[in-house]
């Protein structure tokens, strides 16, 4: 159709976002007969090339691009088509309609990343957290920061706290040490990711 050719043309191709610590790109849909490519990691934004196929494990797979060039296969549900990846700085209610008699106590809470999806309904926006483990509605974008530093920020915080042990402390020393980080209003809750809260040291 036209529609696909304006949207090649201004460049606008659909994105998805990893929702899983670590998604397997194959090259073909399925397990079955698919080879394992790479590692695609929570946070990374992939190009949708608007390919969709139900495999043999009756699950639906997207073909994707990475930003390395390669192309294969993933399994949907590990992924948000379209939106926005943000960070929660504060506490945010979740409802599970667009309506505020769907509150079911279900908050966003600080540090919390989500998915935030293009087409606002009333004020509204559907957002979707890691692993999806959170998914509904909000009331407008406040306290959720899309700046690029802080995104980042966000991304390593978790691929670090989806590690057990001594790879959890290394991942979070390095966001502590990078320089580019020093400027994020985040780094406080890193801090205290590692070092806990002060006076609750143990001796």
């Amino acid at each position: 159709s036209d529609d696909s050719k304006t949207s090649e043309e201004t460049g606008a191709e659909p994105y998805a976002t990893c929702l899983w610590p670590k998604v397997g790109l194959r090259d073909n849909p399925g397990r079955k007969d698919a080879k394992y490519i790479t590692t695609i990691y929570f946070g990374e934004k992939v190009e949708f090339l608007d390919e969709k196929q139900i495999a043999d494990d009756d699950k639906e797979y997207i073909k994707v691009k990475l930003s390395d060039g390669n192309e294969g296969w993933v399994y949907k549900h590990l992924f948000a088509i379209g939106g926005k990846l943000g960070i929660v700085n504060g506490q945010r209610e979740l409802y599970k309609r667009p309506d505020i008699m769907t509150y079911v106590g279900e908050k966003l809470e600080p540090m919390d990343m989500v998915v935030i999806f293009d087409g606002e309904q009333d004020g509204w926006n559907e957002v979707v957290s890691l692993k999806k483990e959170k998914k509904g509605w909000i009331q407008g974008q406040a306290n959720i920061i899309q700046n690029e530093l802080d995104v980042k920020l966000g991304i390593l915080y978790w691929r670090a706290m989806e590690e057990g042990g001594d790879k959890k402390y290394e991942l979070l020393e390095n966001i502590m040490d990078n320089p580019n980080f020093k400027k994020s209003k985040l780094i406080e809750e890193v801090s205290k990711a590692l070092y806990g809260n002060p006076g609750s040291e143990e001796a």
